[in-house]
Parts: structure tokens; C-alpha cells; sequence
């Protein structure tokens, strides 16, 4: 007698349960508030939003906030584009007429440049790879402003996953660890008894309020690509294999084997395939089902980080290192990711940052820069500064201030490099070897390098000097 097997397969909701572990493990904040303090069961989403009267987010905060733990390419691209706005020269630049006053150099760079907050001291690029996070993942990013009475003191994150908007854009409020703090949006001046924030969103159709996530049209792939990962040998199949396999042993009668396709096709809803296989088909599927399971994984690997990329728009390079990677392509393939995803999140530092300068400070001719340097950038960079260091349109100093060093005494000085040494482009006396001091050596470099014509210039510029102040070379250097 034939022996048959008859195997079906089975069709979980994987979303509902993803549902129950984010309300179970994760709920939101706000619900999490209210619970503790009614030490009841877990309210009511609605409800709760409205007994504190604020705006539901159109989309669960807690999945998008742990969305990134789900997939490592989802986690790699994220880190890269926070990583690349985060990892650049920022400083502060005056642009008025004459020097930059001092008092108003150090209170800026202290408020930006120096943590003041004891429990967390930051660095102002971790502070801003924190929010291009939030901003990635939640669609926007907040800054809570410390001071006291109206001086401004420091920037501290505030984590967007608790950040929640009152009704009427009036306010806002931040629910953590059982406690709100409620909050102001920053409009000018700080305010003894209010607490403010700097807040940027990313403005979309639909989402006006909190932003969209950048991450926002991968929450169906991540998620599902993380509960196939869960069940293991039951995730691969998707639709590749029959929904019903049956197995013999030997062969059977062909009217039984009608029999078995018509009651399939009785209780079965037209849209499912079924398999009868002999004994040696059943080796043929069991090889089958093993060659599946691996290339499903590729598959799904390639297809998810695909997804990624396209929708953080992130180059390949950025998040894996491929042999076969074109460096011109790369190059070409990193400017355009610097200008067009990169520079407009920058942008929304740069922004805000200004006005807190000039509205908060009362600093007027003040910029925030952020300046994206690459090898390339920084090569390309010191080839200028060598060619304005030896053309003399930069002295010493100006070089060291861009590359956020101290300057050094008398490093302010125009030098122009000369056979004689180094003579001082605005009195065009010489600043370093004196030639009178070392007749023979400045004979031999004249001789070695030919440059009797610059000599003779020099002169010629000198006495050009005296003539037009009526004072000697000494008297003007001095």
C-alpha cells in the first residue's frame, strides 16, 4: 500500500505579531507616562494623546525609532549619511568690516565648541550626528537651548522620540523616563521661565507636523525581512514552493491522484498550487528546497540593501567595500551624494544656528559654517595654502586659524620667499637670513638660482617707498 505525506503551509500574521511586541515592549512614550502615573493598564492611544492634548504622529514613533536595530544595511546607510554630516570642518566666521571682536568670538565659540551639560557633555559634532539620526529616522531633530535668565550657555539633544507637538503647534512637550518637560519653540529671545528648543522637520505632503522619515517607505521590507529572519527555515519560502505537497512512497492509482487535485481544488481559493511527486520527485524537492533556502538569502539580501540604498539615497561604497568598485565612479558618485543629500540637512543646522546668533546673541556679521572635507578636499587644500603662503596673500596665521590652531607671534607678517630668504612683502625688508650676515652663502644661491633681476626689483621697490612716504625703510617697519 502507497504511503502518503501531505504537507501545507502555514500563513501566519507576522505584522501582528510585530504589532505586540512594539505595544508590549516598546509602547509610546505618552502611553507609558500615563500609565505610571494611574498605575492602571496600558490607556487608550487616542485617548491618552487627547487627555494631553497633543498631535498624534501619523506613524508609530517607537517602530521607526528601532527600525535601524532590524537591518544591518538599514543601520550601515543611516550611520553613513549622519556620519558625512556630522564629520566636517564647522566653525564660525566674521563677516564684517575689520577684526572680529574678541568678547564675541569667545562667547560663540564657547556656547558651540565647549559642552557645558554635566550629566552628558557632547561634542558639538556628536550633538549634530545625534540629530541627523533623528532627522533620518524620525523626520526631524531637536536642540534644547540651556541658559540663564537671557544668556544663552549650551545646545543639548533632545531625542525626537520623545518630542511631541501640542495641538495648535503651540508648544511642545518631551515625555521620558515618566517624566514631560514642556517646551517653546525658539523665536528670538530665551526666557527665564521657558524652556526652548531649536527644531527642524522635514516638510512633506502629509507630514507637516513631525516630519517624514527618510526610513519611512522601508518599514514594510525591514519588518518583514526581520520576522522571516526569526522563523528561520520557514521565512525563505515565498511562494516558490507549492502551499500543498504531496508525497508518496510508491505509485498510486491514477483515479486516487484525481481524487486528491479535485478536493484541493474544492477547499483551496484558486490563487494556491499543490505538487503530487513520487519517491524520486521527493528527492528532486528536497533539493530543491535546499538550493532555495540559499539562494533566497541572496536574494533578499541584495533586493533589501538595494531598497535601502535607493531610498536614503546612499552610494554602494558608503556602506560595503566592493573589488570591483570603479574609484572615478565612487568619486563621481560621493560629490553628488555631498551636494544633494548631505548639504540640505547640513543646511538646517546652518540656518538655525544663524538666527540664534544674530536674534539670540544679538551678534550681528556672523556665519555658522560647515565645510564637508574629503582626502581629495584636504589635498587639494594645501596645495592653495602653499601657493598663498609663498605668493604672500596669507601669512602664517591665517593658515593656522583655518586648520583650528593658535596662532603664533608674529605670524602675521606677508612673507615672500626670495633667494635672500624671506622678506616681508609690505616694508620689503628682509625678514629672515640677512645676506650681510653670510656674504659668501647668498652669492653662491644668487649665483645657484639666477635671481639678480628680483634683486634688483626690490631695490627698485624700496626706493619707490622712500619716495612716495618721504621715509626710509627702517621708519616704515617700525
Amino acid at each position: 500500500m502507497a504511503q502518503v505525506t501531505i504537507g501545507k503551509r502555514s500563513r501566519e500574521a507576522a505584522l501582528k505579531t510585530m504589532k505586540h511586541l512594539i505595544e508590549t515592549e516598546f509602547p509610546d512614550p505618552v502611553l507609558r507616562l500615563d500609565a505610571s502615573k494611574s498605575g492602571s493598564q496600558q490607556p487608550d492611544l487616542n485617548t491618552v494623546y487627547t487627555q494631553y492634548n497633543l498631535i498624534k504622529p501619523p506613524f508609530s514613533m517607537a517602530i521607526m525609532a528601532r527600525l535601524l536595530d532590524l537591518d544591518p544595511y538599514l543601520s550601515g546607510a543611516v550611520d553613513a549619511v549622519a556620519t558625512n554630516v556630522s564629520a566636517c570642518k564647522m566653525y564660525l566666521e566674521y563677516t564684517g568690516d575689520g577684526d572680529a571682536p574678541e568678547e564675541q568670538e569667545k562667547t560663540l565659540h564657547e556656547f558651540f565648541f565647549e559642552s557645558s551639560d554635566p550629566t552628558n557633555p557632547m561634542s558639538l559634532q556628536e550633538k549634530i550626528k545625534a540629530c541627523a539620526v533623528d532627522y533620518i529616522s524620525l523626520g526631524n531633530w531637536n536642540l534644547e537651548i540651556t541658559g540663564t535668565g537671557k544668556r544663552l550657555i549650551d545646545l543639548v539633544h533632545a531625542p525626537a522620540e520623545f518630542v511631541r507637538v501640542t495641538k495648535g503647534m503651540a508648544g511642545y512637550m518631551m515625555v521620558k523616563d515618566a517624566t514631560k518637560i514642556d517646551f517653546s519653540l525658539y523665536g528670538g529671545a530665551q526666557s527665564g521661565d521657558t524652556n526652548q528648543i531649536l527644531r527642524a522637520i522635514n516638510k512633506m505632503p502629509g507630514h507637516r507636523v513631525y516630519g517624514k522619515p527618510l526610513t519611512y517607505s522601508l518599514v514594510n521590507t525591514v519588518l518583514m525581512n526581520s520576522l522571516r529572519d526569526e522563523k528561520n527555515l520557514d521565512w525563505f519560502d515565498q511562494g516558490v514552493l507549492a502551499d500543498l505537497m504531496v508525497l508518496v512512497e510508491e505509485s498510486i492509482d491514477e483515479a486516487i491522484k484525481q481524487r486528491i487535485v479535485t478536493d484541493f481544488q474544492n477547499t483551496s481559493d484558486g490563487t494556491q498550487t499543490m505538487y503530487i511527486l513520487d519517491g524520486v520527485g521527493k528527492g528532486v524537492i528536497e533539493q530543491i528546497k535546499r538550493e532555495l533556502e540559499g539562494k533566497s538569502f541572496d536574494t533578499m539580501e541584495e533586493n533589501n540593501r538595494q531598497r535601502v540604498l535607493t531610498a536614503l539615497r546612499v552610494p554602494p561604497a558608503k556602506v560595503a567595500i566592493y573589488e570591483d568598485a570603479n574609484r572615478a565612479n565612487t568619486l563621481t558618485q560621493d560629490e553628488v551624494f555631498q551636494s544633494e543629500v548631505i548639504k540640505p540637512i547640513q543646511g538646517t543646522f546652518k540656518v538655525r544656528f544663524d538666527h540664534l546668533i544674530k536674534h539670540g546673541f544679538g551678534f550681528n556679521n556672523w556665519e555658522f559654517k560647515m565645510k564637508p572635507i574629503s582626502l581629495k578636499d584636504r589635498k587639494a587644500e594645501a596645495e592653495i595654502d602653499k601657493i598663498y603662503l609663498d605668493s604672500a596673500v596669507y601669512n602664517l596665521n591665517d593658515v593656522l586659524i583655518r586648520l583650528g590652531m593658535k596662532p603664533t607671534p608674529n605670524g602675521d607678517r606677508r612673507l615672500i620667499n626670495t633667494p635672500l630668504g624671506l622678506v616681508d612683502v609690505d616694508t620689503w625688508e628682509i625678514a629672515v637670513a640677512d645676506p650681510t650676515q653670510n656674504p659668501a652663502a647668498t652669492a653662491e644661491r644668487l649665483a645657484k638660482n639666477n635671481a639678480i633681476g628680483l634683486i634688483v626689483r626690490l631695490a627698485e621697490l624700496r626706493q619707490e617707498l622712500q619716495k612716495e612716504t618721504g621715509h626710509t625703510c627702517d621708519t616704515i617697519h617700525s
